[in-house]
């Protein structure tokens, strides 16, 4: 440091005896402090050698130095290069094994990186952190976030003296379960609601824990009570590409339940993938047989139409759960259709109304309505469900089949299931059933919650954007496990049954 005050202009300057003296002199000084010798003017000096974990250092220099090293160790850092075919990455980060640790990585595809889960087929995140940073370590973790309408969440970790990484565990089917305690000094409640930007789980600010104790908090994945959110990102800040939320809840009524969700995009392009449950500890098991009878309306994907061998009835998901829990179903769904033409077909409403009534139904439309050819059914708004005459639009037909069915059976229930299927286009259909069941208080599946509809099983062996009969039986578990969730996040609506 002397030297440096010394020779500002160059190196030649100060000649090499001077230089020798100047260092001989530092040496002298730093020999001072260390020996804990209490002389005019160095007490603080010989202070600032005690630590904040009270281990007394050589010097103040290496005090500062160590601890700052301790710091820097325990931070995650966010690499700046987001990956993609273009822009390929190299050593270390063109392989998860070798990625360092205490960062946080995107990829924009799975091919331009070794190791990464097979099942992977878009683009994903890497966080990868340990007791320290740089090195892999036992007792490395690395988590692995996929984009796309249903995040999987992958997980693994080293262990033993000379660390190598285990499989790769999908926690959405995985037996491993994700756990996380966090404090957090402040909690909004009904005394002291929040405000903006807390108001709002898409606007809080990321590497932020919030805590609520209320309802009617924005864009939360359940209206349920106390539940904390930690939310974190490559940014640090600012809700930008690679966010990612995770919410556990607390209370009974929603049974430890743990969602997450990524966002994706920056600026007025950010945007939030849908939440997912990823843990859920309730062993609580309420199924449909509760109805003796029931009816199934809605499209192909109800009528059990196997590709490439047309529509079986018999073979559709509804008509499989019925005949394991020794119920009776009759099938209203046509292939193809749309609200609005199975409004008009006598395969439809006409045989619902000339058919006994059933005490339960279901209900699932929107991939059809969705289209953009001449099948397409605009959404239209809520309003349009109680109309005194409703407009052909999604909502005013989804009111028609609601008015149909409470004229068959005042005391009639019913369960509506968003569509199973990933893509832009569906999104604000499957929004719009979602606010049906809301409105009027009834049950509602969310069908991309399940991880049947992104699996690579799924995805792999549908023909002709159909089930088969295999995909038909998994349908029918999914669903019949998601109706117990749907009456435990609803259980008044069956309070009054029968």
């Amino acid at each position: 440091m002397l030297t440096g005050k010394l020779n500002p202009y160059g190196g030649n300057v100060v000649d090499k005896t001077a230089r020798n003296d100047i260092n001989e002199l530092s040496r002298r000084i730093d020999n001072i402090i260390a020996a804990g010798t209490a002389t005019e003017g160095n007490s603080e000096l010989i202070d600032v050698r005690i630590g904040n974990d009270g281990i007394v250092y050589e010097s103040a220099g290496a005090a500062v130095r160590e601890q700052i090293q301790a710091i820097n160790e325990s931070v995650i850092k966010s690499h700046p290069t987001q990956y993609t075919p273009s822009r390929l990455p190299a050593a270390p980060y063109d392989d998860l094994n070798t990625v360092p640790v205490g960062t946080i990585v995107c990829y924009t595809a799975k091919r331009i990186v070794s190791n990464a889960p097979d099942e992977l087929s878009g683009g994903f995140t890497v966080l990868t952190f340990s007791r320290n940073t740089g090195t892999l370590i036992s007792q490395t973790v690395q988590m692995l976030f996929e984009n796309g309408n249903k995040t999987n969440v992958y997980v693994r970790y080293t262990w033993g003296g000379t660390p190598v990484y285990n499989d790769w565990c999908n926690l959405l089917t995985g037996n491993e379960k994700m756990i996380l305690t966090a404090a957090q000094s402040t909690i909004f409640n009904t005394n002291t609601p929040p405000s903006a930007p807390w108001d709002d789980l898409d606007t809080i600010p990321s590497t932020r824990i919030v805590s609520y104790n209320m309802r009617g908090i924005k864009n939360a994945p359940s209206n349920e009570p106390s539940f904390t959110v930690v939310s974190f990102n490559r940014d640090g800040g600012s809700t930008t590409s690679l966010t990612v939320q995770i919410a556990f809840y607390m209370t009974s009524d929603t049974n430890g339940a743990i969602y997450m969700r990524t966002g994706w995009g920056s600026g007025t392009g950010f945007y939030y993938n849908p939440w997912q449950k990823i843990f859920n500890k309730s062993d609580i098991n309420i199924t449909p047989a509760i109805f003796p009878t029931w009816g199934g309306i809605g499209d192909s994907f109800m009528t059990g139409k196997s590709a490439p061998d047309g529509t079986k009835f018999y073979l559709s998901w509804v008509q499989l759960m019925a005949r394991k829990l020794g119920c009776e179903c009759t099938n209203y769904s046509i292939s193809g259709s749309t609200t609005r033409t199975w409004l008009t077909d006598v395969g439809g409403l006409e045989k619902l109304q000339s058919d006994t009534a059933k005490d339960f139904y279901w209900i699932a439309f929107g991939i059809n309505d969705s289209n953009s050819d001449e099948r397409n059914v605009p959404l239209g708004t809520i309003d349009d469900l109680t109309a005194t005459n409703k407009p052909d639009t999604f909502y005013g037909n989804m009111g028609k089949i609601h008015d149909a069915i409470l004229a068959k059976n005042p005391k009639a229930k019913i369960c509506y299931i968003t569509i199973p299927r990933l893509g832009e286009r569906y999104e604000p259909y499957s929004e719009a059933i979602v606010n049906i069941a809301n409105h009027f208080g009834e049950l509602v599946i969310k069908s991309l919650d399940i991880p049947l509809f992104s699996s690579k099983f799924w995805l792999d062996n549908l023909v002709d954007l159909h089930p088969t009969v295999p995909l038909y039986e998994a349908m029918s578990n999914a669903y019949l496990k998601a109706f117990s969730e749907a009456v435990e996040n609803n259980i008044s609506y069956l309070q009054n049954y029968p």
